[in-house]
């Protein structure tokens, strides 16, 4: 039957573990669960999302993939970065959402993976406002104000008890040097961390809980104003 196939690396099997452990611990007590994966790319983390609720959650659940699937690199990291440079070529051609199609077959029946072409502003309104989420894993974009506005808008589909989480949070604010990290906001990844991320999460929540470079936050009221450490 084959196996997934990949054209760039992406999340290591350390940050995927990170992932599978909070699938978990949502697990605990649910009946289903239900994750909205922003940013999917050839769909790595959504088949460990897709077989960690099977796993881990009696009635399984459903993983929901938005992504655009359209090059969004900034022309500074294309040009410095050979993985930015992979990244975007082969989402010119088309390679990324194809083998996305074909590798979200491998996925368990159990947890289905869905997914909706957009980005989180377009489609998460289509949802309707009874729509939420146990976890919500942002992997989008990493400038700035791309960051910050999906946290905004993910926030209310987060059902109370639930995760608001992201990767690629390196280096949080308090320990970066805060007017570089301000200066290249709209960076991809520029000296060993994401400055978008960095900046967009502490406007958002301050310093967070973060293990391999996995962030997270857990919503406490429906109010949107009060999230604890996972």
């Amino acid at each position: 039957m084959g196996e997934p196939t990949y054209s760039v690396p992406q999340n290591s099997g350390d940050r995927l573990a990170v992932l599978e452990r909070l699938i978990a611990k949502q697990a605990q007590g649910a009946v289903r669960l239900s994750v909205l994966e922003v940013g999917s790319y050839e769909g790595g983390s959504a088949l460990m999302f897709s077989h960690a609720i099977a796993k881990h959650c009696e009635h399984g659940g459903m993983v929901m993939c938005v992504d655009p699937w359209l090059p969004y690199l900034p022309e500074e990291d294309v040009n410095s970065n050979e993985m930015c440079g992979r990244m975007e070529a082969a989402l010119k051609s088309g390679e990324v959402f194809k083998r996305f199609c074909e590798n979200i077959t491998f996925g368990d029946p159990q947890a289905k993976i869905k997914f909706q072409l957009g980005s989180l502003p377009t489609v998460l309104p289509t949802l309707g406002p009874e729509e939420q989420f146990d976890l919500i894993y942002i992997d989008g974009s990493h400038a700035y104000q791309d960051v910050r506005k999906d946290i905004l808008i993910a926030k209310p589909f987060v059902k109370v008890g639930g995760l608001l989480c992201g990767d690629d949070l390196e280096r949080q604010l308090a320990d970066s040097d805060q007017e570089f990290t301000h200066r290249n906001k709209h960076r991809e990844y520029v000296n060993g961390y994401h400055p978008g991320v960095t900046l967009a999460v502490a406007k958002a929540f301050g310093t967070v809980w973060c293990e391999e470079a996995v962030w997270a936050v857990r919503k406490v009221d429906r109010s949107c104003k009060q999230w604890s450490s996972p």
